[in-house]
């Protein structure tokens, strides 16, 4: 997910073609050796010319992007926040945890809504559940059916080929349970959220 490109890159007094990759909170420039870059330690993205001129830790780094210049520097130095990502509004949403025990995801979402469920309610907005084994991948027929009509089911697992759940799994128990896949967010520095829907035909 995030943006991609392949594009002119000035680094270190040499210029080459390379392929970007810009996420919610670091852009990756495949250089030998590749440049991971966080947001955290960029101090200025500057779009001018079709140009976009990144000031970091380590130096000065040129991004020949042309007319999309102006919305990569955009997006680093205005990143999307882990609620908007997941789409979490300010309001009377009924939001609920199963499985997933994080206080600092908590302490977020309640900076938003007034109430958090430890438990599937009836016509949830938002569900947020940890995966942490192919078994559990079994509820998700029972929280498709307290999913309000365009609500969403978060399936939250781990990253990484070594990880417990697979993504094709989540998908093959998602589609078996009635739901689309629609989106993927990077949650933390290790978990990553898939997002499920009741297709509109069936709403």
């Amino acid at each position: 997910m995030g943006l991609e490109a392949k594009t002119k890159v000035e680094w270190k007094g040499a210029t080459t073609t390379a392929r970007l990759h810009l996420d919610s909170n670091q852009l990756d420039v495949f250089v030998k050796p590749a440049l991971h870059v966080p947001f955290e330690q960029i101090r200025s993205a500057v779009a001018k010319d079709g140009e976009l001129r990144i000031t970091f830790d380590q130096g000065l780094l040129v991004l020949q992007l042309g007319a999309a210049a102006d919305r990569w520097g955009q997006k680093i130095r205005q990143p999307k926040s882990r609620l908007d990502k997941l789409g979490v509004k300010t309001g009377d949403l009924r939001v609920a945890l199963i499985g997933l025990h994080d206080a600092e995801f908590e302490a977020e979402l309640l900076s938003r809504i007034d109430k958090l469920f430890k438990k599937p309610v009836v016509d949830a907005d938002l569900v947020f559940f940890r995966a942490s084994s192919p078994k559990d991948l079994t509820k998700l027929k029972t929280l498709r059916g307290k999913l309000a009509a365009a609500g969403a089911l978060w399936v939250v697992r781990e990253k990484g080929k070594a990880a417990a759940v697979k993504e094709s799994e989540v998908r093959v128990a998602a589609k078996a349970a009635g739901l689309v896949d629609v989106k993927v967010v990077a949650f933390s520095d290790t978990l990553t959220a898939d997002k499920f829907v009741i297709p509109v035909a069936a709403r």
